[in-house]
């Protein structure tokens, strides 16, 4: 079984959990629509994709809400083109699963716990949103 975690954010990646293999491969996500096509075809097929739904926080201003639906439209219709079936999670509900706050190192240090052979692919604070989107995988996992 492969699963798919998306952290949508701009600085935001795509994780694909092999669950046969207890692995997980991380993407930074692509700054483009067709770098989002590309990519989700150069990841072949998954069983299903699990998406942090976004979040907003108050008084980030009316343009900052528009920039942030306006990609997730877009990584929406990416998944949909790419025929990939989509579930939703709020941010909340995926960390109080895994009992994680809004900590990113917190996040970074579970998913290297989790599969310390790929730790490397989140090991820098700037790359938080690999490691997010591993664990919004593995919560998927457990949702299936």
């Amino acid at each position: 079984m492969r699963l798919l975690g998306i952290d949508p954010g701009k600085q935001g990646a795509l994780a694909v959990l092999d669950a046969a293999e207890w692995h997980v491969t991380a993407h930074d996500m692509p700054d483009t629509i067709d770098g989002r096509r590309e990519l989700l075809s150069a990841i072949g097929k998954v069983s299903v994709a699990w998406v942090e739904r976004p979040f907003y926080p108050p008084k980030i201003g009316v343009r900052h809400v528009a920039t942030i639906a306006e990609g997730f439209g877009i990584l929406q219709a990416c998944l949909a083109f790419a025929g990939v079936p989509t579930r939703f999670v709020e941010p909340s509900a995926w960390k109080k699963a895994l009992r994680l706050s809004a900590d990113k190192a917190a996040s970074r240090q579970l998913a290297s716990l989790t599969w310390p052979d790929d730790a490397d692919q989140w090991r820098l604070a700037k790359q938080d949103g690999r490691a997010e989107a591993a664990l919004i995988a593995l919560y998927g996992w457990g949702k299936r």
